[in-house]
């Protein structure tokens, strides 16, 4: 019976490829990425990372399943590209205004598109959203508002 909780990058790291493809597990490096979460705070400038895996690139910010992660553990990246997605579609949605379509079918368009896109998965990256994140999230919501598409 195999360990549930063995780590793929220890296993690579400490035993070899060679011992990973006789035993079937096979990492693709050119699609696997490493991230090293840090504190919000920065503790001690002599703080060392550990060094990063031979044949995986390191990065900063991850997507997985449309949320992005940054290292910090913390919304922001997220928060920016759902903000800059979702003002296309309200701008979108203004052209679809100006070519006469009803009110109605605005607002059922607008639930479909931006609200969807705003709620998609918002429980599993909300509670990482910092007071400025949320507070940007609310200046776009209350611009809808303005817009009088909620």
């Amino acid at each position: 019976m195999t360990n549930p909780r063995i780590n793929l990058k220890t296993v690579y790291v400490n035993l070899g490829p060679g011992w990973a493809t006789t035993n079937n597990l096979n990492l693709i490096y050119t699609k696997s990425k490493e991230i090293v979460f840090r504190a919000r705070v920065a503790r001690r400038s002599s703080e060392q990372l550990p060094p990063p895996c031979q044949f995986v690139e390191r990065v900063d910010k991850l997507t997985v399943r449309g949320i992005t992660i940054n290292a910090r553990l913390t919304a922001t990246d997220h928060v920016s590209g759902l903000l800059s997605s979702c003002s296309s579609l309200l701008y979108m949605l203004r052209i679809l205004r100006s070519h006469g379509i009803s009110d109605a079918s605005l607002q059922d368009v607008f639930r479909a598109t931006v609200l969807a896109k705003l709620t998609y998965c918002s429980p599993a990256w909300s509670c990482y959203c910092t007071a400025a994140d949320l507070s940007r999230l609310d200046g776009f919501l209350h611009r809808c508002r303005r817009t009088e598409l909620t």
